[in-house]
């Protein structure tokens, strides 16, 4: 929940500054310079852009069925194929280096990170890799709707590996040949480091918020779900033992209704933040190494143990003493023990390199 949450003040922010470049580029095909600069006062300002993000994003978000945003999706993914082509052939050509029609100061032929390497550094490097998949809210929901088929659990795992493979490599990708154009120039949303006036970049640019316009909603039903969830397991009455008894019902239209009061308040809430968050990488990184570290590596290890504990506790009910615990039981209920222990000490250590504490 609080992922998705996060992930869509991401979405918020790159859409900022793709919705930023593409005012720039079409002011640039105004022919009086006067006027570029009137409009340059009125329609470049973060606080425009973002105004006009929410009243976009809203509406979207309100809509109670997805399913006509399934066209635009696809569309949204040929756009990111489109851009993985455009970087390679930008790296190729060598449009940016000394001599290119794009040429900038700083990019070199020679990709570089820095001239020294700082060990404690590579835990940002970790943190940014912990968020690459976090589509993981909606498995549930990608699973459901295979499940009437034949043989429902193979395809779901077809679709899944095949799904994160391909988006892997194509993402892989994007990055690389990004940074083998601009080097240690090359800035956290990889569109900005192009020109204005490279309409390449500028189609690469569109493409992407499309697909971004499309996903953002699907990240909100996400983060609503999980929240409706959550109320109706606190609102479930227990009983002494810690049994759960039936679930309170809540009727369609409540529901929806505080889906709505949550799609305003989400909205509203990430305008705010894209007006002071500049430093997307610092996001990414401290999202990774708190909230992704603690699902990786903290929750897993303690379900774990949890089950181990309660099939010790049954089978000492059923008279098996102290030998419920099997000698392989417990290895693997320590070793769970350290994984969470090691991932507790991971997530604290990232989060204090994000914050420059170590």
């Amino acid at each position: 929940m609080t992922l998705t949450a996060v992930r869509e003040q991401v979405y918020m922010i790159i859409m900022r500054d793709i919705v930023n470049k593409l005012v720039a580029s079409g002011i640039m095909l105004l022919p009086i310079p006067v006027v570029k600069r009137a409009i340059q006062l009125r329609v470049m300002r973060r606080e425009t852009h973002l105004v006009v993000l929410g009243a976009a994003m809203l509406p979207l978000c309100l809509l109670r069925s997805l399913s006509a945003l399934a066209k635009v999706s696809w569309a949204g993914m040929a756009g990111v194929v489109y851009l993985m082509c455009f970087t390679g052939y930008r790296w190729a050509a060598g449009d940016y280096l000394p001599g290119g029609q794009f040429a900038r100061a700083g990019v070199s032929s020679a990709a570089f990170f820095g001239k020294r390497v700082v060990p404690l550094k590579l835990l940002v490097f970790v943190s940014m890799l912990h968020g690459c998949y976090q589509v993981h809210f909606d498995a549930p929901r990608v699973f459901s709707a295979v499940a009437y088929l034949p043989c429902a659990l193979e395809r779901f795992k077809r679709v899944a590996w095949s799904s994160f493979i391909v988006a892997g490599m194509i993402n892989a990708c994007i990055l690389t040949a990004t940074f083998l154009t601009f080097g240690a120039t090359a800035k956290s949303v990889v569109l900005n480091c192009y020109a204005e006036n490279d309409w390449g970049a500028f189609l690469g640019r569109l493409a992407v918020l499309i697909s971004l316009m499309s996903s953002y909603p699907l990240m909100f039903n996400g983060f609503a779900s999980n929240m409706l969830n959550l109320a109706t397991f606190f609102a479930t009455p227990r009983d002494d033992a810690g049994g759960a008894g039936p679930a309170p019902t809540i009727d369609e239209y409540t529901r929806q209704g505080v889906k709505d009061a949550l799609a305003m308040v989400l909205v509203s809430f990430n305008m705010c933040m894209g007006l002071s968050i500049e430093d997307l990488g610092f996001l990414c990184a401290f999202a990774g190494s708190v909230i992704s570290g603690v699902i990786i590596f903290v929750f897993p290890p303690i379900f774990h143990m949890r089950v181990l504990s309660l099939r010790a506790a049954r089978c000492r009910e059923r008279g098996g003493g102290s030998a419920a615990w099997a000698p392989q039981e417990r290895a693997l209920w320590w070793g769970s023990a350290a994984i969470g222990a090691l991932g507790v000490a991971l997530c604290l250590a990232g989060a204090a390199v994000n914050f420059e504490v170590l």
